[in-house]
């Protein structure tokens, strides 16, 4: 992997892989190893620091209240329902698709017999 341009912030928290993480790294993650990056690490980085202030500020905006909570059975019936829509699309879909396909045939047909009762 090519280094950045970028300084280096820290080091990987992951003994076995130690890479630096550099100024303009971009994921709460070492990108070599996989390792999540601890706060006080994303803390030093300000790519990060502008992504986990924003992630905050939507959290606040819509905080959840124990109305707004959805039992697992609520769950399951928004889901159900979700996937009977779902199914009767992909029928609406199919049924138009296979419209499509007998015109498709159908002029398929007429051309031929048009080039064949006109080119004899």
């Amino acid at each position: 992997m090519a280094k950045s341009s970028a300084e280096v912030s820290a080091y990987c928290p992951n003994p076995k892989c130690g890479k630096p993480i550099y100024s303009d790294h971009a994921y709460t993650w070492c990108i070599e190893c996989g390792e999540p990056l601890p706060d006080n690490i994303q803390e030093q980085i300000p790519r990060l620091q502008t992504s986990r202030a924003s992630s905050a500020a939507a959290r606040s905006s819509q905080p959840a209240t124990q109305s707004e909570r959805l039992s697992s059975r609520e769950l399951l019936e928004r889901l159900v329902k979700l996937q009977e829509q779902q199914n009767e699309n992909i029928a609406v879909i199919r049924k138009h698709t296979g419209c499509f396909y007998a015109w498709l045939i159908f002029t398929i047909v007429i051309g031929i017999l048009v080039f064949l009762i006109f080119h004899h």
